[in-house]
């Protein structure tokens, strides 16, 4: 039998592997997520069916885990195999994405108009890609406490706390790498090659481990052990509330991570970086706390009730304080505007936010848990077993809270009140253990200083109470100001007034800000978390001119497809152009709201159009499941840089509207010129170019449009004609004329580059290296963020680039007309 220093060596291996498979079970859970939205859809029903799946894997892999031991025996060889079968997945996922891709499509796509069959086939896709590797991943713990456990080193119980914190140390390590460096540089496919090639390492080093030492004592008989071990366990009453104490704790982190993502949205930013930051925070919360839980020597007596007493109460006073703040951060940082310049400086006040609002509140949650393992119900024998039931207890809890906080608590009462009612359970749990530590306590075998210890937690836990019951209400307005963006307030200033407000899971916080212009007029501007979608002023000439250049250049009115509502403008101009039927699209019910009740005198009721059919949905989804001909596919959604943007400026997304076009059907596309570098546009139109043969790119309004067919681009005159025989298009076609001249001049004098300009531009630059946007790559959604606090022209310097090569006496003539 190896020597304690042997088996202390041993176990130190073995936890600086579960380090490396905690960072890469993070790193492949985000990138199976990302990589699902593209087939299963970026909306919030798909997103909770993925999210489910997820967590009924890593129960069924920890419920399993007994199961598995008894076949194979040896835990540490266990954990081999598991880890061997996440990489294998891993490394066939990267392998065959694009052929999964296409197949996760073709099924989805069977759903059609059916919403029963559309959720039930998304599920067996989502089924399908990551059931088999969280199902490892669930009994990848059990594993190594077996491990621990058949080691006989002391402090069994410590140790599993400690173990289950070094998982979170590679979690939080991947949370970190994987936005900001791993995702970046080697794209979703690139980071699972490489989390395949750790595998490999980890299977080598696990399986040398195995070879030098059994990890099974003499005499043992594990298959009856773990075949009796449900049964034994579930038995034991003291088991049974651990395990409904690990499923309440999972419930009530998860559901407060939902809500935190919902509101870091708004104020933190909606990026991937911000939300990343959101999840490192959280991770670093819990591996602290469980850190703090396993710190002490081996040995010695469980601990007592009163600790965990003391960590729900002590997360019930940091939520309470932390939800105070929210409302507070969007002046802060309009109030860094001026010392704020760079990416890393705005990611850094960011990510400091992030720890202050939900790391600190998620440390003394982190201690719950772990906690657990502590406590004097834990059993010494079978505790491999017994920590898969908590961790399978605990998954269902995470699914469950998530489940329930973002389909029935924020839609009904609001992410401020449900904040509130997860405080209040937290502190009603923390309450109701105290009263049960209290009547464990009599008896003259009692300490001296636990009776005072409880007086002193019943005293701070009737404080929260009353602390939780005079909570002031939050300012709307200041919260969804928009600070997060520019660290600057661009829309909402000190005489604005907040004419609409809904909160929804789908599309976060959805406002309309009325203000008074220099002349005495109101006017009023459409906003999402903060972020300008919209206005009923400025921006209508350029949504007329968007709505009105495909038609120009394409003669089918048969059918029409706009993804992105706004304020509407553009799909009521769609549809008094003549469009038999126009579906719109538009994932959030927010934006349907506020377009219907505020900009109605910009819309003139568009919903009420015979035409037009509202779909609340995903955009790519919805084509990937309407196998029909568009004459004219709109897409007009907000910013690039917002997560999950890149799903409809990527090569797959472009192959998927070609096939949906008539032959000369048009897709129109606006992309911003502010606050992108030209690297990254040249990326958008290389990659749109990559699917079409005629690519055009236009200025209007001072955001790009490009205009992309299978067909010839051609501006036919007559089509103007046409458009002037509808009356409903009087007042645009006027506007248009004011801005641009008359006639066709916004057509013909905001062209920036004609079709053949463009693919000789485009030519050159991926000769020079311009990246090609990709499902698999991913680069505009970690590239554009970078610029949002760039204090420069970035307009001037896109087109600038785009007109690169053209001569120079035609290139300035076009950059100075584009100009006024």
């Amino acid at each position: 039998m190896p020597s304690p220093d042997g088996q202390h060596r041993r176990l130190a291996m073995v936890g600086a592997l579960f380090v490396a498979t905690g960072a890469v079970g993070l790193v492949t859970e985000q990138v199976f997520e990302k990589l699902l939205s593209t087939v299963v859809g970026a909306s919030t029903p798909a997103g909770a069916i993925v999210l489910a799946v997820y967590f009924v894997g890593l129960t069924l892999g920890a419920l399993g885990y007994p199961l598995a031991v008894a076949r194979i025996r040896r835990p540490l060889l266990l954990y081999a195999l598991l880890e061997a079968g996440v990489g294998a997945w891993a490394l066939l996922l990267a392998a065959t994405f694009p052929w999964l891709q296409a197949l996760g499509g073709q099924v989805v796509g069977m759903a059609g108009d059916s919403r029963a069959a559309l959720m039930l086939l998304r599920l067996l896709v989502a089924a399908a890609w990551i059931l088999p590797p969280t199902v490892a991943m669930g009994m990848s713990f059990p594993a190594v406490v077996g491990v621990l456990e058949r080691s006989g080193i002391p402090g069994l119980h410590r140790r599993m706390a400690r173990l289950y914190s070094l998982n979170l140390v590679g979690a939080a390590l991947g949370a970190a790498a994987a936005p900001y460096l791993l995702f970046p540089k080697l794209g979703l496919v690139g980071a699972l090659l490489l989390a395949a090639g750790l595998e490999v390492a980890v299977v080598a080093i696990a399986l040398s481990l195995v070879r030098s030492r059994g990890d099974r004592e003499p005499g043992e008989d594990p298959a009856t052990a773990a075949g009796a071990s449900w049964a034994q366990l579930l038995g034991r009453p003291a088991v049974r509330w651990l395990a409904l104490a690990a499923c309440w704790s999972g419930f009530a982190i998860f559901g407060l991570e939902v809500c935190w993502l919902h509101l870091v949205g708004s104020v933190c930013g909606t990026s991937v970086y911000a939300f990343g930051n959101m999840l490192l925070a959280v991770l670093l919360g819990l591996l602290l706390g469980g850190l703090l839980v396993s710190a002490g020597r081996d040995g010695g007596e469980p601990l007592p009730l009163a600790a965990l007493v003391g960590a729900l109460l002590v997360s019930a006073w940091l939520l309470l304080l932390s939800r105070r703040l929210w409302d507070d951060l969007p002046g802060i940082f309009a109030a860094l505007g001026d010392q704020v310049h760079s990416f890393a400086a705005g990611e850094a006040v960011r990510v400091a936010a992030c720890l202050l609002l939900v790391g600190l509140p998620s440390l003394a949650l982190g201690t719950v848990y772990p906690l657990l393992f502590r406590l004097r119900g834990f059993p010494g024998q079978q505790a491999d077993a017994c920590a898969g039931l908590l961790a399978a207890a605990n998954a269902l809890g995470c699914m469950a809270g998530a489940l329930l906080t973002g389909f029935v608590l924020i839609p009904r009462l609001g992410s401020e009140r449900t904040l509130g009612l997860l405080c209040a359970s937290v502190l009603a749990v923390g309450l109701l253990v105290l009263l049960l530590a209290a009547a464990r306590s009599r008896g003259p075998q009692l300490s001296p200083l636990r009776r005072p210890l409880l007086a002193a937690q019943g005293l701070l836990g009737l404080l929260a109470v009353a602390a939780l019951a005079q909570q002031p209400a939050w300012d709307r307005l200041a919260l969804t100001s928009g600070a997060n963006v520019y660290f600057r307030s661009t829309h909402v200033f000190e005489g604005s007034e907040l004419i609409f407000w809904n909160e929804d899971s789908f599309g976060g916080f959805t406002t309309v800000v009325e203000n008074e212009a220099l002349n005495g007029e109101r006017w009023r501007v459409l906003l999402t978390n903060g972020k300008f979608e919209g206005n009923d002023v400025g921006e209508r000439p350029a949504q007329a001119a968007f709505a009105l250049l495909p038609p120009l250049h394409s003669p089918g009115r048969s059918r029409a497809l706009i993804v992105g509502m706004g304020t509407g403008h553009t799909a009521r101009l769609a549809a008094d152009a003549g469009y038999e039927a126009v579906e719109l699209v538009e994932l959030a019910p927010g934006i349907v709201g506020a377009a219907t009740k505020s900009f109605d005198h910009v819309n003139q009721r568009v919903l009420e159009h015979p035409a037009v059919r509202l779909f609340l949905e995903d955009g790519r989804n919805h084509l990937l499941r309407n196998k029909v001909a568009y004459d004219m596919v709109s897409i007009e959604i907000t910013s690039v840089w917002f997560a999950g943007a890149s799903n409809l400026y990527s090569r797959e997304f472009y192959r998927l509207v070609r096939d949906r076009l008539a032959p000369d059907g048009v897709l129109a596309q606006w992309i911003q010129l502010h606050h992108l570098a030209p690297e990254e546009v040249l990326s958008v139109v290389a990659t749109l170019q990559e699917s079409f043969e005629h690519v055009g790119f236009w200025q209007v309004g001072g955001q790009g449009a490009m205009l992309a067919s299978r067909q010839p681009l051609q501006l036919r005159a007559s089509a103007l004609d046409e458009l002037r025989q509808r009356p409903e298009l009087e007042e645009a076609l006027r506007l248009l004329e004011q801005r641009h001249g008359p006639g066709l001049a916004f057509a013909e004098d905001t062209v920036v580059l004609t079709p053949p300009e463009l693919r000789a531009r485009m030519d050159r630059a991926l000769v020079e290296g311009t990246p090609i946007n990709t499902d698999g790559n991913r680069y505009l959604e970690y590239s554009t963020p970078r610029h949002n606090l760039e204090q420069r022209d970035h307009r001037g310097e896109i087109l600038g680039a785009l007109m690169e090569g053209l001569p120079a006496a035609e290139r300035a003539e076009r950059l100075a007309r584009l100009g006024d």
